[in-house]
């Protein structure tokens, strides 16, 4: 997890996607702006970055994917997630007036 360490204003979390030899292969991740990063969601989007992870990495091979919880966790389906963000409501911006 990042909050504007590798640029301002966003927050970031990732997990890794595993190949058949069982090294990282490549990583899903999620960047939100800081603004709807909601620490309390932060297990939530874990699990379900993991789930995917897992699904994407038995695609390519690996007999068992040992990180995040087990198929038996609920399942936030991405669309939700998505509809989730759109809701919140972007802060007002203030602009500096010209002189």
């Amino acid at each position: 997890m990042s909050r504007g360490e590798s640029a301002p204003g966003l927050g970031a979390v990732a997990v890794p996607i595993l190949g058949r030899d069982g090294r990282t292969a490549a990583a899903l991740g999620l960047v939100i702006p800081d603004h709807l990063f909601d620490k309390a969601r932060l297990p939530a989007w874990i699990t379900l970055l993991h789930q995917e992870a897992r699904r994407l990495s038995i695609k390519l091979g690996v007999s068992a994917y040992p990180y995040g919880a087990g198929p038996a966790h609920a399942h936030t389906p991405l669309p939700s997630l998505v509809a989730e963000m759109k809701t919140r409501r972007r802060p007002a911006r203030r602009h500096k007036e010209m002189v």
